[in-house]
């Protein structure tokens, strides 16, 4: 499963949606999950925004470790459409690509098809790719918010070096190893972190969305060479999963 999910972010989710290039898929797919609210069995978990259909924007930072303070990475933002009923997701990504200069990528995975499709508009390329048949992105975002799953592990309360005294409630997903801190006082997701350097702030948290069709229209490919042009190589990137 940790192939197909670093395949295409971070998610969440996250998250995105990286492999040994920045993969924003991973972000999205298990980041953030639904239900208005997470209701925990027992006492455990507490209650935080963890949507399944959701829109999300956030931005991507290193910290500096003798500054103490966050850097932004390569000014790299992430737009997350992740639609879990309908087993979909799509990832727009703004980042620098070694060639290319400020640069647009879209990630769309349309697991009902058992299709990924990753386009960069700006040199007219579109790359697809065969995700796996027996792989549900439904199933498995319930499963992360699902504590008899084992998937998820709540941490407790923890603060992070740059943001002062405030808490978080965190939780750490294991299949991907990233962890997201929701807000103790507005519920909702703020920061992912992963085992990489790069850490994801979502200032605005995720916003619950119905997603028509409409949603994901020139998502996928017309004219495309299958799994001959990856364009992840064009990627300067090493992050979560």
């Amino acid at each position: 499963m940790r192939s197909i999910l670093a395949k295409t972010l971070l998610g969440f989710t996250i998250a995105a949606t990286c492999t040994q290039a920045y993969n924003p898929f991973v972000a999205l797919k298990n980041k953030f999950l639904k239900s208005p609210r997470v209701q925990p069995k027992g006492d455990d978990w507490p209650d935080v925004h963890w949507p399944l259909d959701y829109q999300m924007h956030g931005a991507v930072y290193t910290f500096d470790e003798a500054a103490k303070e966050l850097k932004s990475y390569q000014n790299t933002t992430l737009d997350i459409y992740f639609a879990g009923t309908q087993n979909r997701q799509k990832v727009i990504t703004h980042t620098y690509v070694q060639g290319l200069n400020f640069t647009e990528i879209i990630s769309f995975s349309d697991f009902a098809v058992h299709k990924q499709y990753t386009k960069i508009p700006k040199i007219e390329k579109c790359d697809t790719t065969d995700l796996p048949a027996d792989f549900n992105l439904t199933d498995l975002t319930y499963k992360f918010k699902n504590q008899s799953s084992g998937l998820t592990q709540y941490l407790g309360e923890k603060t992070l070096p740059w943001t002062g005294d405030d808490k978080f409630y965190a939780f750490h997903l294991s299949v991907v190893n990233e962890t997201v801190y929701f807000c103790q006082k507005c519920k909702e997701l703020k920061w992912v972190t992963f085992d990489s350097s790069l850490i994801i702030n979502t200032p605005e948290g995720q916003t619950d969305r119905v997603f028509t069709d409409a949603d994901f229209d020139g998502a996928t490919c017309q004219n495309h060479n299958k799994n001959h042009f990856n364009l992840f190589s064009y990627f300067n990137l090493k992050m979560f999963i």
